[in-house]
């Protein structure tokens, strides 16, 4: 109702506008035709432009990023009353007055129209003020909110002894006081096999950076041993920018020492800096914002562990991995992230000088609109904008809680996923939701992969022989059977001569029997294959 009140009153400000001007340029003689076309050019121009600029800046935000509909159309109906109103108010002035010579417009009261227009001009200035005072109120209790909101997913503070976050950072400090460029993150991927690139063990350089790196690796194995993680994040106020710890990094030197750890035949090593990988892993959860980077290091924990079964037997001591958690799920994580994810942005969006905040991840029309023209854009877009985030937000965090296999059909079906949610920044700033889910699904199926291979090299130790059957690991070797996160039913086992092959069917949802994921199609999404574990008889 308040907007549609400021339109009203800014249409009469512009009519009296234009019948100040028509007073003004009906008082000039006939003769004098270059004063009265330069007043009737100049006082047109002065009077349609702010239409023009205000109805051009809306039709752009809403073909660029829709959300602009409702004030175009107000706009758009404002502009055309004034309009219209210019039209008959100029056939009017311009009839031969009833009381004299000239025209109706050569016998209006200019101070009386003048302070007509002038009393209309601060009231609309009121309405708009009034109503950006209005947004901003809604924008501080938003604030309060979000803050509040994010405080309450932020990990529990705990004791420093028994803070694992401690270490990983002291380990983190101890590789970047070697390598201040903090290349050494880049170096140990790199080292890692890739889609292209094979693993090279006796690679000097990377040999080299490890023997230097035996005091961070041995960190890491202390912190896989204390029982809590908090990175010390500040969660308030929230911010997209926040400076996150190199966990991933850390998890990637793991794999890498242990790579080279079963090569060199110290299986009981590697296995110790498998077991530190998935402690980190599982310490990473604890913190939404964190866990991201766990969930990729899931997947090269899984790859690790295959090279090192490649390379010989587990034995009793090697097999001793004491850090697994069982009940770790990311698609949970991914909930709690999903909620961090939200405060964050509703944050985002109550900030004074979003573009501030957003500068280098918005395009520059949107940054010109939310910092040039902030006043408008909290006026007429503020709020669609935060309809549209909140309504993604609650649908994402509805899939989330699904399991993958149901989501998935819930995103193939549902018709919103496909396009381009509306709004001036929320094209900007959600992130892609649906991907936070395909990697939890993936780090689930190689967690629960790996904890299953465990419990088989334990089987096989125990009775010389792997199981015939996966449910004979229950209750002694596992609570249950591991449930595979793309089909909802227990991971599968396929057994050959010489081999047992433990799979997932994988994020195409097709079970190929145990074939691995074919690597030509890994760049597709879905790749085609089963995600796999190989042991040997």
């Amino acid at each position: 109702m308040g907007q549609i009140l400021f339109w009203l009153e800014a249409s009469v400000a512009s009519i009296l506008f234009v019948a100040l001007g028509l007073g003004m340029y009906c008082r000039i003689p006939k003769r004098r035709w270059l004063v009265r076309f330069f007043l009737e050019i100049v006082w047109g121009f002065l009077a349609v432009l702010p239409w023009v600029v205000v109805v051009a800046g809306f039709a752009a935000v809403e073909f660029y990023a829709g959300g602009a509909q409702s004030p175009l159309i107000a706009a758009s109906a404002a502009g055309g009353l004034f309009v219209v109103a210019w039209v008959v108010l100029s056939r009017y002035a311009s009839k031969p007055s009833s009381v004299g010579e000239g025209s109706r417009g050569s016998t209006w009261r200019l101070p009386r129209i003048l302070l007509a227009w002038g009393a209309a001009a601060v009231l609309t200035g009121m309405t708009f003020w009034n109503l950006d005072l209005a947004v901003r109120q809604e924008m501080a209790s938003m604030r309060l909110e979000a803050g509040a909101m994010a405080l309450s997913l932020s990990p529990a503070r705990i004791p420093d002894s028994q803070n694992a976050a401690l270490l990983y950072r002291q380990a983190s400090e101890v590789i970047d006081a070697q390598d201040p460029t903090k290349k050494w993150q880049r170096a140990v991927y790199d080292w890692l096999p890739g889609k292209d690139k094979a693993f090279d063990v006796d690679d000097k350089q990377m040999l080299d950076f490890l023997r230097k790196q035996g005091p961070a690796i041995d960190l890491l194995r202390k912190a896989a041993e204390l029982p809590g993680c908090n990175f010390g994040i500040e969660y308030k106020p929230p911010s997209v920018n926040m400076v996150m710890p190199p966990v991933r990094a850390l998890g990637h030197l793991l794999c890498l020492s242990s790579r080279v750890a079963a090569h060199q035949g110290r299986m009981s090593d590697a296995m110790k800096d498998l077991d530190a990988a998935q402690a980190l892993a599982n310490h990473s959860t604890a913190d939404p914002i964190v866990v991201v980077g766990a969930m990729f290091l899931e997947d090269q924990v899984l790859e690790t562990f295959q090279y090192v079964l490649a390379q010989a037997p587990l034995t009793g001591d090697s097999a001793d991995v004491r850090y697994l958690n069982p009940y770790l799920s990311y698609r949970a994580a991914v909930e709690r992230r999903m909620q961090l994810e939200r405060a964050f942005i509703a944050y985002t969006f109550t900030l004074s000088d979003t573009s501030t905040v957003l500068e280098g991840q918005v395009a520059e029309p949107v940054e010109f609109v939310i910092k040039d023209a902030a006043g408008l854009y909290r006026v007429f877009l503020w709020r669609d904008d935060v309809a549209e985030f909140m309504k993604y937000m609650q649908k994402y965090e509805q899939l989330a809680a699904l399991p993958f296999h149901q989501s998935v059909q819930e995103l193939q079906d549902e018709p919103w996923f496909r396009g381009r949610p509306k709004g001036l920044l929320n094209g900007s700033v959600l992130p892609s939701f649906s991907s936070f889910t395909r990697y939890a699904a993936k780090a689930d199926a190689s967690h629960r992969i790996f904890i299953l291979g465990i419990a088989m090299e334990r089987y096989r130790l125990a009775e010389g022989s792997f199981p015939s059957d996966l449910g004979q690991l229950v209750p002694k070797y596992l609570p249950a059977v591991p449930v595979d996160p793309y089909s909802g039913k227990p991971l599968k086992m396929v057994q050959a001569k010489e081999q047992v092959t433990i799979y997932s069917v994988g994020s195409d949802l097709k079970d190929d029997g145990g074939k691995p994921i074919d690597p030509k199609t890994e760049g597709q999404n879905p790749p085609q294959g089963d995600i796999t574990l190989t042991l040997r008889k």
